[in-house]
């Protein structure tokens, strides 16, 4: 009989030329539609762009535009999951429950334990551009 297999990698070949190469950083790289990357490029800068305003300036009000952001993050998030068949745990979603005051760590016993750390090793830098 024919064999498929030159059939498919041809198929294959035609559909990874019509696919867009979306560098998201150095370590994720994504081919996909053309369409779906400019899309996809797009919330991302709107995210990043959200989340640098929430850092900057974390009691302001929440505009219009970012709770469609976050809700669009999370539409797409949660049909990723669901197409991937990833189960929810449960408590996720809801609100962290109360700490009271016994139950937190002693601030004491951590400041001793990090303070036989060197500098150098309690030091984490960034060399990254956060706003490329």
């Amino acid at each position: 009989g024919v064999s498929s297999d030159s059939s498919d990698s041809e198929m294959e070949d035609k559909t990874a030329a019509n696919l867009a190469l979306l560098k998201l950083d150095e370590w994720l790289h994504l081919k996909l539609d053309p369409e779906a990357a400019g899309m996809l490029l797009q919330l991302r800068q709107k995210w990043h762009s959200l989340f640098l305003r929430r850092m900057r300036a974390p009691s302001k009000p929440w505009s219009q535009a970012d709770e469609t952001t976050v809700r669009a993050i999370t539409a797409v998030l949660s049909a990723e999951e669901q197409s991937a068949g990833l189960q929810q745990p449960s408590g996720i979603g809801q609100r962290p429950r109360p700490v009271t005051c016994e139950e937190l760590p002693l601030a004491s016993s951590w400041k001793s334990t990090n303070s036989r750390k060197s500098s150098t090793e309690t030091e984490v830098s960034d060399s990254s551009n956060a706003e490329k």
